[in-house]
């Protein structure tokens, strides 16, 4: 990424299903009502490739799940 850019162009790797929240497990990153490790992971399945589509999300907090979305 050069220094003028505020978009990182990661190529995802195939989405794997994230599973359902469930109280008392961690769920550091949701999309679509599940859970995921890794914005990444998030990414793949929120964002479909070749659309040209952008991955957004919030910080990473260390109480909530950050929403992952699509634009």
């Amino acid at each position: 990424m050069d220094g003028g850019s505020q978009f990182d162009p990661t190529e995802l790797s195939a989405c794997e299903k994230g599973q359902p929240r469930v109280s008392g497990e961690p769920c550091p990153w949701i999309a679509n009502e599940l859970c995921y490790s890794t914005k990444e992971e998030a990414c793949a399945c929120v964002c479909p490739p070749g659309t040209g589509s952008i991955c957004m999300s919030g910080f990473p907090s260390d109480f909530d799940p950050v929403e992952v979305s699509c634009f």
